[in-house]
């Protein structure tokens, strides 16, 4: 009985960054304004909208506790306009970066055009050629997707805004 606890423990384990060698992302990110927003839809073009982006990479370097993977980042399904796209490279070429904490939980993933800019940005992200999320503690399997969830909501200068985010990262 111990024996089998034990390898199922382990077989449950995520492996060490150094052994990640391929990623696969899709990143959903639906917008949805408030109600007076929502009024103005046609006028401003800023509406209700969703996104769906994918990416690929294959490993080519890892530190203790990140891995970064070269590879492509585009926008599979959009009804948003050019001011609610994230970040997509004109060629789709792309680094993505997944950190991990002690546990081997990823913590963070970045998708960047630069592969040296992996620490994520507070200011100017979508012209730097970045996207993140960050504040994860996200358990994996290799070759199974693990999936994020996260809802947001924010008001600036009189303006609602609710976002969901799921993202699906698949390690090999």
């Amino acid at each position: 009985m111990l024996i089998t606890t034990l390898l199922a423990a382990l077989a449950l384990a995520s492996p060490p960054a150094a052994d990640l060698k391929v990623i696969q992302v899709e990143y959903h990110l639906t917008m949805d304004l408030d109600k007076m927003s929502d009024m103005a839809c046609k006028i401003s073009g800023m509406c209700d909208c969703e996104t769906t982006y994918v990416g690929t990479g294959k490993a080519i370097g890892s530190e203790e506790n990140a891995v970064i993977f070269k590879g492509t980042w585009a926008i599979a399904e959009t009804t948003c306009s050019e001011s609610f796209t994230l970040w997509v490279p004109e060629d789709k070429a792309a680094h993505h970066t997944v950190r991990l904490d002690a546990k081997g939980q990823i913590t963070e993933w970045v998708v960047h055009g630069d592969k040296d800019n992996s620490t994520p940005l507070t200011e100017g992200i979508k012209a730097s050629g970045q996207v993140y999320l960050n504040e994860m503690a996200l358990g994996f399997a290799v070759g199974t997707p693990a999936v994020h969830d996260l809802a947001e909501s924010q008001s600036e200068s009189g303006v609602g805004l609710s976002t969901t985010h799921k993202l699906t990262i698949t390690l090999k």
